[in-house]
């Protein structure tokens, strides 16, 4: 951002994300034009609506971090994690989504584990599915927009995050144990309070893209 903020005409941003986050890199407050929603709502909006089937076997997906990036721990303990959800739930299928070559190759030693190692859409993968564990990126975002019973293992900690957790559509956890508990309660639970949490924050979020039209037609 240092590098490249200083040239930028106009900036789009999230409401939540105050203009100082962005001006002290050296673009002017009056350049940063603010939205009232986060990125993952134009995502959810738009994704085409999948007819879930049932299942007696739930599902629970894990969306593992950006390990390579630079804003990450590498001292993390997700592996333990993931083995611990797929003991603590033998009855359910326990799918992990990876992102590089060397986690698939890891992830597949893991015992009761599904590795989803071929390309997916994301959002016709969340539909799907009961539970969603992440990192705290896009896709924990959308999942909890989607009302998908959403638990954060804080890899990524970040302001949209926790955004959705103060609206309870996010619960932030780390600890595996806790985890483990907060999986079999959502599992035991219709969640329809979720549900419709998720739908009332989605359907007052703006579309960004809109915003983005009426700043060019500016120019």
């Amino acid at each position: 951002m240092k590098l490249s903020l200083p040239f930028v005409q106009k900036l789009l941003i999230p409401e939540l994300i105050a203009k100082k986050e962005f001006s002290q890199y050296g673009i002017s407050e009056r350049d940063i034009i603010q939205y009232r929603s986060v990125d993952a709502a134009v995502i959810v909006r738009n994704a085409p609506k999948i007819k879930r089937v049932e299942n007696k076997r739930k599902k629970i997906l894990i969306r593992i971090e950006e390990e390579q990036a630079a804003y990450i721990q590498k001292d993390n303990r997700t592996v333990h994690m993931i083995q611990k959800i797929a003991n603590s739930f033998p009855q359910c299928n326990v799918l992990v989504l990876p992102r590089y070559k060397s986690q698939i190759m890891q992830l597949k030693r893991l015992q009761n584990v599904k590795v989803l190692d071929k390309v997916t859409i994301g959002s016709a993968l969340l539909q799907s599915i009961d539970v969603f564990v992440g990192s705290g990126g896009t896709m924990t975002a959308e999942s909890a927009l989607f009302g998908i019973p959403t638990i954060s293992y804080n890899a990524v900690p970040n302001l949209v995050q926790d955004y959705l957790a103060k609206k309870k559509l996010v619960v932030l956890e780390s600890n595996p144990n806790k985890i483990v508990s907060l999986i079999n309660k959502f599992l035991s639970s219709d969640n329809k309070a979720l549900q419709k949490n998720a739908r009332k924050a989605l359907s007052s979020m703006e579309d960004p893209y809109k915003k983005l039209i009426q700043t060019i037609k500016k120019k």
